[in-house]
């Protein structure tokens, strides 16, 4: 198995576990059934639509999951941005 095959089953893993995690949570607080479904969609959604290869295991379909999407990339591309400038010891003003 190539190591690319390997991380990727290794991401579905985690975000499939995290999704349990937040489920059991989720059934303690007696959380709706309709919200749990939200709330779980948008984890399993927010690395974008499935044929980017970035991780989903499922498209983003409701706004706030969209939403979320778009936030966690551009929050890796601030970070990026952030890692490349101090790596090239460039300051911000």
């Amino acid at each position: 198995m190539g190591l690319l095959k390997f991380q990727k089953k290794e991401n579905y893993l985690t975000i499939y576990i995290s999704c349990e995690m937040v489920k059991e949570k989720m059934d303690k607080l007696n959380t709706s059934k309709e919200i749990s479904n939200q709330i779980l969609h948008m984890l399993l959604s927010h690395h974008g639509p499935v044929n980017l290869g970035w991780g989903s295991s499922i498209d983003p379909k409701t706004p706030e999951a969209i939403t979320l999407h778009y936030c966690d990339d551009m929050d890796a591309k601030i970070k990026e941005t952030f890692q490349k400038n101090k790596k090239n010891k460039i300051k911000f003003q």
